[in-house]
């Protein structure tokens, strides 16, 4: 899908959730996401995505309730 439109919102969307669902939070994962940077700099949505990795933005445990409660607020 990323030949056809490599900033097609949707796509990263699902990728995040793919990471996400089965725990792709890899080096694999983020080289490849680099190179898709390295081929349009300007592709927001890979650098949205690396920023998603580095950071390690995993889903919070349900039993940390100081992170869901400052997300529903």
């Amino acid at each position: 899908m990323f030949e056809l439109d490599a900033k097609n919102y949707h796509v990263w969307s699902y990728r995040q959730w793919l990471v996400r669902r089965f725990g792709l939070w890899d080096q694999g994962e983020l080289e490849a996401t680099e190179k898709l940077i390295e081929e349009d700099v300007r592709n927001n949505s890979a650098w949205n995505h690396r920023f998603f990795l580095v950071s390690g933005s995993k889903p919070p445990k349900v039993e940390d309730k100081a992170v869901v409660d400052r997300e529903i607020k």
